[in-house]
C-alpha cells in the first residue's frame, strides 16, 4: 500500500536517541521508505521531530532490553544509535555486536546496526 506518494515501506529502522542528528535521519530514512520508530528516554525530545514525521516513538531507556523487546528490535533492518550519551551509544554498539547486527561507523559518536536479516546484507555492511 502507497501512502502520500512515498514509496512503499519495506524497511523497518529503529534510531535511538532524538537529538538533531536522529530527527534529521528520519526524515530521510522516512524519504526513503522505511518504517521508523524513535526511542529516547525524554519524550519532550520527539517535539523537536517534523509536523509531517508519520513514524513511531517510544519512550524509554534503549539499553534496558524490554524497551528493545517492545521496539521489536529483532525486526529491524537497522538500528542507528545517535544519543548524546556516549555510554549509551557504547552499550548499544555492544549489544548489537554481540549477535544482533554489523556495525556501520557513519561519524563521530554515531553508528548504524545492520541486522544481518536486512535484505540490503551484503556481508560487507
Amino acid at each position: 500500500m502507497k501512502m502520500f506518494g512515498r514509496k512503499e515501506k519495506t524497511d523497518y529502522s529503529i534510531i535511538i536517541g532524538c537529538g538533531r542528528l536522529g530527527g534529521g535521519l528520519e526524515n530521510v530514512l522516512s524519504d526513503e521508505g522505511h518504517e521508523v520508530l524513535i526511542i529516547d528516554c525524554n519524550k519532550e525530545s520527539f517535539l523537536k521531530l517534523s509536523s509531517s514525521y508519520v513514524g513511531l516513538t517510544l519512550i524509554g531507556d534503549a539499553t534496558d532490553i524490554d524497551i528493545l523487546s517492545e521496539a521489536q528490535v529483532e525486526k529491524a533492518t537497522a538500528v542507528i544509535v545517535v544519543t548524546n550519551n556516549d555510554n549509551t551509544n557504547i552499550i548499544e554498539q555492544q549489544v548489537f555486536l554481540d549477535g544482533i547486527a554489523s556495525l556501520i561507523p557513519i561519524g563521530e559518536g554515531a553508528s548504524v546496526l545492520r541486522s544481518p536479516y536486512s535484505r540490503n546484507s551484503s556481508g560487507g555492511g
